[in-house]
C-alpha cells in the first residue's frame, strides 16, 4: 500500500474515533440534561448510535 493511502486511512480512522467519542460524550450530557443522572452504557450508546464495544474502547468503565 502506498504511503499516502496509509496516511489517509489512518486519518479516517482517527476522525471516526473522534466522532464516536464526541457522540458518546454528547449523548451522556443529553441524558443528564433530561434528568437521567445515572445513565447506563446501553442508554448512552443507544443515544449516540454506537455499539457497546465502542463505548468501552473509549471508556474503560462507568466510574
Amino acid at each position: 500500500m502506498p504511503k499516502d493511502a496509509t496516511t489517509v486511512e489512518s486519518d479516517g480512522r482517527r476522525q471516526r474515533t473522534e466522532r464516536s467519542r464526541k457522540a458518546i460524550i454528547n449523548a451522556a450530557l443529553e441524558l443528564i440534561e433530561e434528568g437521567v443522572l445515572i445513565a447506563t452504557a446501553q442508554q448512552i450508546t443507544d443515544r449516540a448510535n454506537v455499539g457497546i464495544r465502542t463505548f468501552f474502547r473509549h471508556f474503560e468503565d462507568m466510574g
